[in-house]
């Protein structure tokens, strides 16, 4: 949609040409309604840029969506396993590797358990139990 002055702007310049009789010969050209003086010309194109700039927003297909939306939770899945191992690391030394793949092949809802389990537990063991 055209912002409001820029559509007064072509109304004012069609009206001139149905005035003057020359609309009659451009009536073929589709662009007939923006042959505007110079200085308006001007002055619409800006804004007509400005306004699509403001409106841009990608078309994006609902395959695209799916990956994005995996993408964005596998990035969640993966910064949280990854900062509970530090934190398994940092409270109860060296973790084994069979820990590392347990954690890194978990569901993260259970990622979540094990992190809150982290500052009560005794022990490495305790924080899966």
């Amino acid at each position: 949609m055209i912002p409001l002055k820029d559509r007064q702007l072509v109304s004012q310049n069609q009206d001139s040409h149905l005035q003057d009789g020359s609309a009659a010969e451009q009536v073929g050209d589709d662009d007939w309604v923006l042959n505007l003086p110079e200085e308006l010309d001007n002055q619409f194109w800006v804004n007509l840029s400005n306004f699509e700039e403001n409106q841009k927003m990608p078309y994006i297909t609902s395959v695209e969506r799916i990956g994005m939306r995996k993408g964005e939770e596998k990035g969640r899945h993966d910064g949280k396993a990854e900062m509970l191992l530090e934190l398994l690391q940092e409270r109860f030394g060296l973790i084994p590797e069979s820990v590392q793949k347990h954690v890194e092949s978990a569901k993260l809802d259970d990622i979540n358990v094990w992190a809150r389990k982290i500052f009560k537990a005794d022990s490495l063991q305790a924080v899966f139990h």
